[in-house]
């Protein structure tokens, strides 16, 4: 079975000013999610699923993917803030998404097969997308996940710090912790951050981290589920999931899958 390419462009680019999954940057006002799709469709994917949300899901659908279903189907799928279990109800001033966990779990009634997820704003180039797509062929099952990873100093730029998941794995390619790191700034050909006790840290320029180049099979919904649950147990009181406008975090795919590892 050839995989489906779920596309997370639910984000909504507050430090950029606007969605940066709409902004032209190629000769003829090509995005980075043209490119993915163009890479996907050359590496086999068979289907592309949408996670949008609601303001934005016409003018994604067309300015971008009327193009894309010339080449195959495209489905959208919305990342609703009151998509939640249990009957609970979000918090009156939310204003932000639930988080990249929520977003792959709101496409669970859209896959049916193997799928790769990637962020709408990142260039990850035919290779990566190549070998995630080998991968969920003949590998995938429901134990058996992917993560394609990339050199820390290949994903850092000179214009401020960037934020990055730091991955540790076996030396046969097992990953064995991921940890989401808000701010890593460029510092010779590696990174340095600082930890929330203010220590300063410096990273290779090999260290593997995750730009959300995922590889899942559907058993992952029944993972995320469990774990969105989880998270809104750990904050929420009377059904309710907080209050007040600074309370918004987020349920992020990185940490669902460090605590299923």
């Amino acid at each position: 079975m050839n995989p489906t390419l779920v596309i997370l462009a639910a984000g909504l680019g507050r430090r950029f000013g606007g969605p940066k999954q709409l902004t032209p940057i190629g000769p003829h006002g090509e995005t980075i999610l043209d490119y993915t799709v163009f890479d996907a469709v050359r590496a086999g994917f068979a289907q592309v699923v949408c996670v949008v949300r609601p303001e934005i899901a016409e003018t994604l659908e067309s300015a971008l993917g009327r193009r894309w279903a010339e080449h195959l189907p495209v489905a959208y799928v919305e990342q609703r803030l009151d998509s939640l279990p249990d009957g609970r109800r979000p918090p009156r001033q939310r204003t932000r998404p639930w988080g990249t966990g929520q977003a792959v779990l709101a496409t669970a009634e859209a896959v049916r097969g193997p799928f790769a997820v990637v962020n709408a704003d990142d260039f990850y180039g035919r290779r990566a997308l190549g070998a995630l797509a080998s991968f969920l062929r003949r590998e995938a099952g429901p134990a058996t996940f992917a993560l394609v990873g990339f050199r820390l100093g290949d994903t850092l730029v000179d214009t401020g710090p960037v934020s990055r998941a730091l991955c540790r794995c076996t030396a046969d390619g097992w990953l064995q912790e991921i940890v989401e790191i808000p701010a890593v700034s460029r510092q010779g050909p590696g990174g340095r951050y600082t930890t929330a006790g203010g220590v300063q840290c410096t990273l290779p320029a090999d260290n593997p981290v995750s730009l959300n180049l995922w590889g899942f099979h559907p058993a992952v919904f029944d993972i995320l589920r469990a774990e969105f649950a989880r998270f809104l147990a750990g904050y929420g009181r009377d059904g309710h999931c907080g209050d007040g406008e600074d309370d918004q975090p987020e349920f992020f795919l990185p940490a669902a899958i460090q605590h299923a590892i």
